[in-house]
């Protein structure tokens, strides 16, 4: 007969390897996909001037998370040594919790900037865009600081499943994706009354601004129900599988967010304006996105073909 000892031990070298397995895979995908859009990287984001917010937003939403999956292959491999006190798994938590919540939010200011350029820069849409991620802030850190300490690690720094870290995963990702629905609820309502008043002739920024913020809410929202899933019923350390791929995608989405922008708008700069019908282009610069309208979205016709320029380009 067995030793249920030796077989625990075997399964958890098991699950382990499992975790390598797929922070390796994560890792790969993420560093494929900043080879294959390296090109439209340099060409639209590297011009940027130093005081650009968003260029900084897309280096961050592109190079934190492949460092943090980095540092963890290393960790893995025991590149920093082993230690299993308190302490030390308190740390190595917050870090990796604290790194994908600064990446979430990262994602979020992106598509914030998005709905504030869909709005044409309301100062309403502003305030509450605002207001929704001090919300979303103000949330988290008691989060942390509540249910933080409460939680308690095994030998090998995982969290061992208590209502504690259930909350905690749970808190963290109904506000995420609170925050997602209503960004995406933003950008489908301005969707539809452009469109209406197009006629239902859609406007290509337009359309590219939805199916954006759809398939954002909807890889998010399956990543956060297969992590639960993956937590719920297989455990903790299997949970771990979701993490560095959560990583890689929303570093893919944050940065496609932008890329899809300035792609649409180098190909549209290579045909002909006069016949494109009710078309919007923008260049995002340091401070937002500028928009180049057919005049302002509130009079968009599908016989107005002149492209006015709304503001400065810099």
């Amino acid at each position: 007969m067995s030793d249920p000892s030796i077989e625990d031990t075997i399964h958890a070298i098991e699950l382990y390897d499992q975790v390598a397995y797929s922070c390796a895979a994560s890792l790969a995908f993420l560093t494929w996909e900043i080879c294959i859009t390296l090109d439209t990287e340099i060409e639209h984001i590297w011009k940027h001037p130093p005081r650009s917010s968003l260029k900084w937003l897309f280096l961050f939403t592109r190079y934190l998370p492949l460092a943090v999956q980095i540092l963890l292959m290393l960790e893995g491999d025991g590149i920093f040594g082993t230690s299993d006190s308190r302490a030390s798994c308190v740390a190595r938590f917050t870090f990796h919790s604290l790194a994908t919540q600064a990446v979430t939010l990262a994602v979020e200011i992106l598509l914030m900037m998005r709905v504030y350029a869909l709005y044409g820069r309301s100062r309403r849409v502003r305030i509450l865009l605002i207001g929704v991620l001090i919300a979303e802030v103000s949330f988290m850190v008691p989060i942390y600081g509540v249910l933080m300490p409460k939680i308690s690690f095994d030998s090998a720094c995982i969290p061992i499943r208590t209502r504690y870290v259930t909350a905690f995963f749970a808190y963290l990702s109904i506000v995420a994706l609170i925050v997602q629905s209503v960004l995406l609820s933003l950008t489908l309502f301005k969707s539809y009354r452009i469109s209406r008043r197009n006629r239902g002739k859609g406007v290509a920024i337009i359309d590219i601004l939805a199916r954006d913020g759809g398939w954002v809410f909807g890889l998010v929202f399956v990543a956060l129900l297969l992590q639960t899933i993956f937590y719920f019923l297989l455990g903790i350390l299997p949970g771990a599988l979701m993490f560095t791929w959560y990583l890689s995608l929303l570093s893919f989405l944050g940065c496609r967010l932008v890329l899809n922008l300035y792609q649409l708008e180098s190909t549209q700069c290579r045909r002909d304006s006069a016949s494109m019908t009710g078309v919007l282009t923008t260049h995002i610069d340091d401070i937002g996105v500028e928009f180049y309208e057919i005049p302002t979205f509130s009079n968009i016709r599908p016989d107005d073909r002149r492209l006015r320029r709304s503001s400065a380009v810099r």
